[in-house]
């Protein structure tokens, strides 16, 4: 410190190795100070290490004046008697806060009350904190008594709040909306809390799967316990009555979080890094929802390392039974535009950060029913994903035995095997059934894979395949009898009751047409579903699988677009109709 003066009145240069200053007092009533350029990084490691900080300021002892300009901000701040007052504006980013979104922060402090107000939020607090804090349309409500503090948390629209918190910080965009109400209190003196919060989903326009959400705890900033929650997805309902007990340290240590009381997962999570190692174990957990009841024992470990994810582990199924009836969806945007299915993208983060190894095994057979069909099977397969690859599905699933109602009669399933090696919904296919007509005991079998399978039929008394297929339409073995059917038209009237169109209406495909085809001992058929006046999807499988769109350009002409394993083209028919 160098400086020059006298008693009443001094000039001085200050230097540091952070920054150097210029104080002038006069009278000891006045003073001005400036300040060369400071790094922020080096007042405090956690600032920016290119933020750079001037001061300049001037007053009296019942005034103070004060600029500060940065490259992240600046402010301007005046205290007159006892009240300090100013602005801030926020000019960058700081790491992932986008300040800027503030707005123009002011600000005014007095000995009994605090003013806060920008774009996003408003505070109006006593000096023991007590008062209201209103952020996007949610309200938060304090209240001191003696050594507790106490809060009321109020948004009427979790989803305008988050929308509006995103302009600020990049939080993940969220599909449902909620109302949201919570009550905390906190013991300055013994340093507890405890909370409660409650939310319950919105009613709008767009799907909302969110349903239910409620949580009791209580703790320390180092320990907290979970006395209860429960939460309510998709109607799929979630739990827990047992204490769940976390510890915040360097690492958040989970010992343990209990999961519908009877799943248990122990380890720790890194919330710096996001890193984790978790055991999911449960010697007896019951999975209930309106697609089934299954009880199971589970064993899995999680592990995350720099963003990627490996689960594996071990399921076993006790006992159950599965009641979900697959469906397929069609929409038509268009006349002439046809969607068949559309596809749901895979979330990028679980295509290529998330590994799977999972062995799922039954104890005792699990029984599949839905309306119609009734079997019993047994799993042994293998949930398994590559990062960067899609899940594959490997290993069996044995048929022990099954029914499914028909129209002209049940058919009954024998031991059969459905063989994973790849694509969950392509597996090979073993399947063998039988079912009763007349006098007849015929022999269903179904090989190859669901692309492409092959149908064989067999029947005691012999009868052919032409004979079979007939009699499984017609529910008649007169040779008479069919071959009058064969050239009349009700033949495809009489067709609807043949086993596959009601097997395929069952999974929600509804036919239009439905026709035999032969080649020579080998039966196949061809079914179509017409999407408009003008469009026609058929589906041919005699030797091979084909795939025809068939469009009707206008009363002479007629296009088919053919997609099959061995040939694919175009072709156009010209009809002479009068």
């Amino acid at each position: 410190v160098r400086g020059v003066g006298d008693l009443a009145n001094i000039d001085a240069n200050i230097s540091t190795p952070l920054y150097s200053a210029h104080l002038a007092l006069r009278d000891f009533k006045r003073f001005t100070l400036s300040t060369s350029a400071i790094a922020l990084h080096e007042l405090n490691t956690s600032l920016p290490q290119d933020g750079r900080l001037t001061l300049s300021a001037h007053g009296t002892p019942q005034q103070l004046f004060l600029e500060a300009r940065s490259n992240y901000f600046v402010m301007d701040l005046q205290r007159v008697d006892a009240t300090t007052s100013g602005k801030v504006r926020f000019l960058r980013s700081w790491r992932d806060l986008r300040l800027q979104a503030l707005g123009d922060v002011t600000f005014a402090l007095t000995p009994r009350k605090i003013h806060i107000s920008s774009a996003l939020a408003t505070a109006d607090l006593a000096s023991d904190y007590s008062g209201t804090i209103k952020i996007a349309g949610a309200k938060i409500s304090i209240t001191k008594d003696a050594h507790t503090l106490e809060a009321r948390f109020d948004a009427p629209s979790l989803a305008s709040l988050l929308k509006n918190l995103r302009k600020l910080y990049p939080l993940s965009a969220t599909t449902f909306d909620a109302k949201c109400t919570g009550k905390a209190s906190f013991d300055t003196a013994a340093k507890r809390f405890t909370l409660h919060l409650q939310a319950r989903g919105a009613k709008t326009k767009k799907l909302n799967l969110f349903e239910f959400f409620q949580v009791d705890l209580h703790g320390t900033t180092s320990n907290i316990v979970i006395d209860y929650y429960a939460l309510v997805y998709n109607h799929h309902g979630f739990y827990a009555t047992k204490p769940s007990h976390i510890k915040i340290g360097s690492k958040i240590a989970l010992a343990p979080l209990w999961f519908e009381d009877s799943v248990q997962i122990r380890g720790w999570i890194d919330p710096t890094t996001l890193d984790a190692r978790l055991k999911i174990f449960s010697d007896d957990y019951t999975y209930s929802s309106i697609e089934g009841k299954v009880r199971t024992r589970i064993d899995l470990l999680a592990t995350a390392t720099k963003g990627l994810i490996d689960i594996d582990g071990e399921i076993l199924l006790k006992n159950g039974y599965i009641t979900y009836k697959p469906a397929k969806t069609h929409s038509i945007e268009d006349r002439d535009i046809i969607i068949v299915d559309k596809e749901r993208r895979s979330h990028p983060f679980w295509r290529d950060n998330v590994a799977l190894d999972i062995h799922i095994t039954s104890k005792n057979p699990i029984i599949y029913k839905i309306p119609d069909i009734y079997i019993l099977f047994r799993p042994d397969i293998t949930l398994y994903k590559e990062r960067q690859k899609p899940l594959q599905l490997l290993g069996l699933v044995k048929i022990v035995r099954g029914n499914y109602t028909l129209a002209g009669g049940d058919l009954t399933f024998m031991p059969s095997t459905l063989s994973f090696y790849g694509p969950p919904t392509n597996p090979l296919l073993e399947i063998h059934a039988r079912t009763r007509r007349d006098r007849y005991t015929i022999f269903v079998d179904i090989m190859g894979n669901v692309d492409n399978p092959i149908v064989h039929f067999e029947s005691d008394p012999y009868l052919t395949q032409n004979q079979i297929i007939s009699l499984l339409a017609f529910g008649s073995g007169s040779k008479g009898a069919i071959n009058k059917l064969l050239g009349g038209s009700r033949l495809g009237s009489m067709l609807s009751n043949l086993f596959i169109k009601d097997l395929l209406e069952n999974f929600g495909v509804k036919l239009d047409t439905l026709s035999l085809v032969t080649q020579g001992d080998r039966v196949g058929f061809e079914i179509g579903k017409r999407i408009s006046d003008k469009i026609t999807i058929l589906y041919k499988n005699d030797e091979i699988s084909t795939l025809i769109i068939r469009y009707r350009i206008n009363d002479h002409f007629e296009s088919e677009a053919i997609f099959g394993p061995s040939r694919s083209g175009i072709h156009i028919y010209y009809q002479n109709s009068k």
